[in-house]
């Protein structure tokens, strides 16, 4: 990983150099060289103006070294870095090429970040998309159940009627039926009535009728009776007579319709 570089600042006094950087911040201590004093002698005579140059180049030089070196030595080998110890401005151009680095490296940090961040949007927004879509359908199947409901509702209402027409025809028709056997039971009856009446001798009925009615009226010595109250009989001209049916024992006698006696039997 590439150094962290800072600004390097130097105290007045000349006594130490501080490196800071945005992690780490060291203290580095220049000790002034042992052949280049840090104050000049009072006594020894007049210094010439190159000597006091090359002597403050000189205190230059060492104090870079010594920088250098505390450097390399504490802080860079945590990261790889190695300061070349010489021209300044190799030192610079390697701080500059590490900054760069790392600038890149942040730079595609941050871009990595922003393309996840661009990710998580879109699917936050598909995600609300979808929601909306099972909102959307799920007002659709309320609303189709709601008409489903109102449908059977008006089912149900329609069912009640059939129901209760259901029940009535179900009363009529056991009533039907037991009409139908009403009938054709009397049907059967009036048939049989009229067979019977057939064979009816409605005169010997009478004069037996008469002769039973006599005998108990002497038996009880009750005056006869004179039968005026009786039914008559129809001479049989003006009866319904049917030749094809003749009664037993009078040959004149023919079917006499029951409807003549009985008109209570239609």
């Amino acid at each position: 990983m590439s150094a962290k570089k800072g600004s390097s600042s130097r105290s007045a006094s000349g006594d130490e150099v501080m490196i800071t950087g945005s992690r780490r911040s060291t203290v580095v201590k220049l000790e002034p060289s042992a052949s280049l004093p840090g104050k000049r002698p009072k006594s020894g005579g007049v210094t010439t103006r190159s000597a006091q140059q090359s002597a403050d180049m000189a205190r230059s030089a060492g104090s870079l070294v010594v920088a250098l070196s505390n450097l390399n030595f504490n802080v860079f080998p945590q990261d790889g870095t190695v300061l070349p110890i010489g021209d300044p401005s190799e030192v610079v151009q390697v701080l500059q090429e590490g900054l760069f680095r790392e600038i890149e490296d942040l730079k595609r940090q941050v871009s990595g970040e922003r393309d996840q961040r661009a990710t998580r949007e879109l699917e936050i927004r598909d995600l609300k998309d979808k929601v909306k879509d099972l909102e959307k359908v799920a007002e659709a199947y309320s609303a189709d159940a709601l008409v489903t409901s109102q449908k059977n509702q008006e089912l149900e209402e329609e069912i009640d009627p059939l129901k209760a027409a259901a029940e009535t025809f179900k009363f009529e028709m056991v009533m039907a039926v037991n009409g139908a056997r009403v009938v054709a039971r009397w049907e059967l009856m009036s048939e049989w009535l009229r067979k019977q009446s057939a064979q009816w001798d409605l005169v010997t009925a009478l004069e037996q009728y008469k002769a039973v009615v006599q005998e108990e009226a002497k038996n009880k010595g009750a005056p006869p009776s004179t039968f005026e109250d009786e039914p008559s009989i129809q001479p049989v001209s003006e009866m319904d007579v049917d030749s094809s049916i003749k009664p037993r024992g009078s040959p004149t006698l023919t079917h006499i319709s029951v409807s003549s006696v009985f008109p209570f039997s239609k």
